[in-house]
């Protein structure tokens, strides 16, 4: 494997049988290639398209599953997405540690914790 340093340019959210889930565009930090590229309308339109697109068709060859796709946000969007996500973490880590006879409540499932890390982030009836 390898670890190459990213920068947030944008971000879209798609909504899929397992709900919603943001997709963070980033691009490489430091390649010289990618410079130019500081927020989601300096990507290529067609480029654009193009990663919508695969989301929007990329389950259509699984019975009974769909994905609907939204339009692209900027990077400040995408940061705040990262944000909500590094903040959700140690909640999640929590819940994921805990054996599960030790669960109970609304938040005993990995759907309940993930309700409840939306609505903590003021996502309710998304």
């Amino acid at each position: 494997g390898c670890r190459i340093w990213g920068r947030p340019v944008g971000v879209f959210w798609m909504t899929d049988e397992a709900g919603p889930d943001a997709k963070v565009l980033a691009v490489p930090d430091g390649d010289p290639r990618w410079d130019a590229v500081r927020d989601i309308s300096d990507v290529a339109e067609y480029l654009r398209s193009e990663i919508l697109h695969f989301f929007s068709i990329y389950k259509d060859l699984e019975p009974s599953k769909t994905a609907i796709v939204e339009q692209w946000h900027d990077r400040t969007a995408a940061w705040a997405e990262i944000d909500a996500a590094v903040r959700g973490w140690p909640a999640l880590c929590r819940f994921l540690a805990q054996p599960l006879e030790h669960r109970s409540g609304p938040e005993a499932t990995l759907e309940g914790m993930v309700q409840a890390l939306q609505s903590a982030r003021g996502e309710e009836g998304s």
